[in-house]
């Protein structure tokens, strides 16, 4: 404007023209880009916090982005994905801190009676029986569909083939299983009737030992002290 000699604060024509070019300006775009920016700087301090805390894993991360977008984080593009709108990572847990609550209240149960010891404890058979009603709550979450895809990973990989469904739900299940062992144990605890048995028996035991000593004992007195038959010859001829 000035150089087409048109003062652009005391002109009518100035003003007119900065009006313009004011009505023009896209200032919904611009704080958009500003929102964009400032979600970002959202989302990768959520990513330094999730290493910070040991809950950061870029193939969860990655997986979970690319399902909502189409592409992971690094290879994000404004000018062809948009603009940025995620504010914070989820945090990852492995399959023992994921599951893990659900098995470490269980409270020991009898196993089975063996060799005259009752066994109590948690076995898998009974930790299955618990996982199996969480199973649809633990795949609602992003965090599970990752862990149920690698399960159908795992099944595809052990059975040389495209797994059905239930295949993979069976493998989900197993691998929880493994990645929660240490919630299976059992004790033992002598069994009260082989416990009387055996008491009974060395009872029995003892008694006898008792008495063959008394009787070695007496038989040993005996055959000190008394006279001995035939030792001697009566008086008078016959």
């Amino acid at each position: 404007m000035q150089a087409n000699g048109i003062d652009p604060l005391r002109s009518a024509e100035g003003r007119a023209l900065i009006q313009q070019i004011i009505n023009n300006t896209d200032t919904a775009g611009i704080n958009l880009r500003k929102q964009a920016a400032a979600n970002k700087i959202l989302w990768d301090k959520s990513i330094a916090d999730l290493r910070a805390k040991n809950l950061y894993n870029k193939d969860f991360i990655d997986w979970d982005f690319a399902r909502r977008h189409g592409v992971t984080p690094d290879k994000w593009s404004t000018e062809k994905n948009g603009l940025w709108t995620d504010t914070s990572a989820d945090p990852y847990q492995d399959l023992n801190q994921y599951t893990g609550h659900i098995f470490d209240k269980m409270e020991d149960d009898y196993m089975e009676t063996k060799d005259g010891y009752d066994y109590f404890g948690v076995n898998r058979d009974r930790r299955m029986g618990a996982l199996t009603p969480q199973v649809q709550d633990l795949l609602s979450t992003q965090l599970g569909k990752y862990h149920y895809e690698q399960a159908a990973k795992d099944a595809a990989y052990i059975l040389g083939r495209t797994p059905t469904e239930q295949e993979v739900l069976d493998q989900f299940k197993s691998n929880v299983l493994d990645a929660t062992k240490e919630y299976e144990h059992r004790t033992r605890k002598e069994n009260e009737e082989y416990g009387r048995q055996r008491k009974h028996v060395y009872d029995v035991a003892l008694e006898n030992l008792r008495h063959k000593n008394d009787m070695e004992e007496i038989n040993e007195r005996n055959g000190g002290s008394g006279s001995k038959s035939g030792s001697g010859k009566s008086g008078g001829d016959y």
